[in-house]
């Protein structure tokens, strides 16, 4: 009865074991992703940098990593734009509910999106213009041929998504 025990005891020990090593190797399969940037200065000096980091799985997006990042030189750096900035940036994303935030950083303003949600998000979207002050344009038209849109869900391999980025002025890893 000793033998059937221990041999049991050694089967159940073999299979925690090899439940182990299957749940470990699927929490560390490496999921494909693409990570592109496009960074410009507008003629007004105001610096737009946008990383996007985008999570694949089965050849469709399963996660958006984005930031915005506004850097205003001295000449517009003051607290009155900073917050016309931010009041109009919280108007743009407000669709996306807890999938954004924004924050200031001495002279920048950082939009952060990440989202599971198959919400579209527009890409190089924002945009200045300088009569009497300050204006910040953001075109929230999801349906322009001005803009283009990503959205968790939408169906692309590695290759094809690096293409359409590339083709909107990014730059892809």
């Amino acid at each position: 009865m000793n033998n059937k025990k221990i041999n049991a005891f050694m089967y159940l020990i073999i299979v925690v074991i090899i439940i182990g090593i299957i749940i470990y190797l699927i929490a560390n399969v490496k999921q494909p992703y693409v990570k592109c940037n496009r960074s410009y200065t507008d003629d007004l000096g105001i610096r737009i940098d946008e990383d996007i980091i985008t999570t694949l799985s089965s050849r469709s997006i399963s996660s958006l990593n984005i930031t915005k990042t506004i850097s205003l030189p001295n000449k517009y750096n003051t607290e009155a734009n900073r917050n016309t900035i931010i009041y109009s940036l919280n108007n743009a994303f407000e669709y996306l509910g807890d999938d954004f935030s924004i924050r200031e950083n001495d002279n920048q303003i950082i939009v952060k999106i990440e989202t599971n949600s198959k919400i579209p998000v527009i890409l190089d979207n924002i945009s200045f213009s300088y009569t009497n002050s300050l204006a910040l344009n953001i075109n929230t038209n999801t349906k322009s041929s001005d803009v283009f849109t990503i959205s968790v869900g939408d169906k692309y391999s590695e290759g094809e998504l690096m293409v359409s980025l590339k083709n909107y002025g990014y730059s892809c890893k």
